[in-house]
């Protein structure tokens, strides 16, 4: 029994023994039987693709798929280069020791972390992961996950039928994700594309949603031989059993209204000229805070790969906000290694913007603007459409943008002037903050009968809300002054102030308010609390008077006698 038990150990040792050697013998020929199997495969992925492709060496895969590394693609007429770090195959090791590869079809191989080289210049386009399957001219692409420039995240299935032949058919479907920039803000990206054609011509549809949820169609062609694109987009119209029954007349005939003047965007783009290209951005009936814009706005230039150099000028056209003429703006631009200059960018006469951004992490540069003679009825008129205004701005802002953001600082004087219930003869406003919340320090802005010194801070990101300038403060000079028919007036006390403010309605009516400040700057006291009056002249010197407090109320005759 003994001698059995010895003898299997035996038997088994020799076994594991032999396995061993024949697998490190197998690792050590493992080039010499991937040499064919790879020469196999670089010849058929190149006759599938039309272009020269490379596997590099064997990574792993003995007893699963096989993996290799560096994958090329390289499309000479085009110069362009497709690299993936990683490469697996639909096969196993004992498919390349039997060949059993070679009359494999379909078969199938996944990439991982792709990148796209256009004359050795690194495109903004990144492929995490994908599957692609050939099979007698037939490709298909399937779970391509990637990104634009790092921060859109796409996804994209593809069909192509043919694909050897001149003109094949093609089949894509891309879905591109919305991407948070924080907590609070979101781009809104469309949400899904289709293609439709051959290369002589694709048509183009697709939605997307905006931050309200409105649903936009987007339409146009793309025509890859003529290197041309154009596609719109468009609000998709409004069915029956969308509209809520429970929507006021108020509301439909709005929406009747709007839909007499449809908003469009339409972007056409031209890259056939070696070197150049022109996209054009037209804008019909835009919806900007209630003001109906049309414009057209014009980017043209050059580009120079071997110098990773993009060059050109953008300007607008036509541009009318309800129907009245704008000012026209143009500049030019200059992209190179990631940076972006802007130099004279003009909008009229008003605005000069300049400046350098670097989209390096974190993202840095500097950006000014100088303001000359902003007319204030533009900005009421999208900001504050109910209110008359005259006057100008001048100044000069200047944003500092570094991995705690955008640092702003700036100065903005003003003319004479009415800005809805302001009226002033002029004055200097001195903004710091950072993004959207600009602090007022050091500003004032004059009347007739004094001045107001501004505090406190704004938000522009509430501009055109009612509550914008509810965290400015506002505080006099003087004893007394007077400020849209309201005299104004401060008395000093022992522990507090009283503030009166009075305005006459007409020659014998007029109102009145009291309030207290302490030495802790707090309004009503405990024991002066604000006071409201009004007050009716009578005869002979004589006056009816109500003064209201909190829990108090006292009417009586007041008579003024002079000494």
């Amino acid at each position: 029994m003994r001698g059995h038990i010895r003898k299997y150990r035996r038997n088994v040792f020799f076994a594991v023994f032999l396995f061993f050697i024949l697998g490190l013998m197998l690792y050590n020929m493992r080039d010499s039987f991937f040499v064919e199997f790879r020469q196999f495969i670089e010849n058929r992925i190149s006759r599938q693709l039309n272009a020269e492709v490379k596997v590099g060496r064997f990574e792993g895969g003995f007893l699963n798929r096989l993996s290799f590394g560096n994958l090329s693609v390289h499309y000479k007429d085009k110069d362009l280069w497709i690299v993936a770090r990683r490469a697996y195959f639909n096969l196993k090791f004992s498919d390349i020791i039997f060949k059993r590869y070679k009359s494999l079809d379909p078969f199938y191989l996944s990439i991982e972390k792709a990148s796209f080289f256009k004359q050795n210049v690194c495109l903004p386009v990144k492929v995490a992961r994908a599957r692609v399957y050939f099979s007698k001219g037939f490709l298909r692409v399937e779970d391509l996950k990637g990104s634009l420039g790092d921060k859109i995240p796409f996804e994209v299935e593809a069909t192509i039928a043919q694909f050897l032949g001149e003109n094949p058919s093609i089949k894509i479907k891309c879905r591109f994700l919305s991407v948070k920039e924080d907590k609070e803000v979101s781009l809104p990206l469309p949400v899904v594309i289709y293609l439709d054609g051959d290369l002589s011509r694709l048509m183009l549809k697709g939605y997307w949603h905006d931050t309200k949820r409105t649903i936009f169609d987007i339409v146009g062609n793309i025509q890859p031989l003529s290197k041309v694109f154009s596609f719109s987009v468009l609000p998709q119209k409004m069915s029956e059993d969308r509209i809520d029954s429970s929507s006021t007349t108020e509301t439909l005939l709005s929406s009747a209204e709007m839909f007499k003047r449809i908003p469009k965007i339409t972007v056409t783009g031209d890259f056939s000229m070696p070197g150049l290209f022109n996209i054009r951005l037209a804008l019909e009936h835009l919806n900007l805070r209630n003001n109906d814009l049309l414009t057209n706005i014009v980017v043209e230039g050059g580009f120079i790969p071997q110098k990773k150099l993009v060059q050109g000028k953008i300007y607008s056209s036509g541009s009318v906000l309800n129907y009245q003429p704008l000012p026209e703006f143009k500049g030019f631009f200059r992209l190179k290694d990631g940076e972006a200059r802007v130099s004279s960018l003009r909008w009229g006469d008003i605005l000069l913007l300049s400046g350098i951004v670097n989209s390096g992490i974190p993202l840095s540069g500097n950006l000014s603007i100088l303001i000359n003679n902003f007319n204030l009825e533009l900005l009421a008129t999208l900001f504050y459409p109910t209110w008359s205004a005259f006057g100008s701005l001048r100044g000069k802002l200047k944003f500092n943008i570094g991995a705690q953001g955008v640092d702003t600082r700036g100065e903005i004087n003003l003319s004479e002037g009415v800005f809805g219930p302001f009226k002033f003869k002029g004055g200097r406003i001195l903004l710091s903050g950072e993004k959207s919340i600009m602090a007022l320090t050091n500003s004032k802005v004059y009347n007739e009968n004094g001045y107001f010194e501004l505090g406190g801070e704004v938000d522009f990101r509430r501009l055109g809300q009612p509550d914008f300038g509810r965290k400015i403060t506002m505080n006099q000079n003087q004893s007394k002054i007077e400020w849209q028919g309201w005299n104004i007036s401060r008395k000093e006390g022992l522990n507090e102030q009283r503030i009166s403010a009075g305005k006459g309605i007409d020659e014998k009516f007029s109102v009145g308010f009291n309030a207290y400040v302490n030495n802790e700057e707090r309004l009503d006291s405990a024991k002066n609390q604000s006071e409201f009056d009004l007050e009716y002249k009578l005869k002979d010197d004589k006056s009816l008077k109500i003064r209201l407090k909190e829990n108090e109320e006292l009417l009586g005759v007041e008579r003024k006698v002079k000494f």
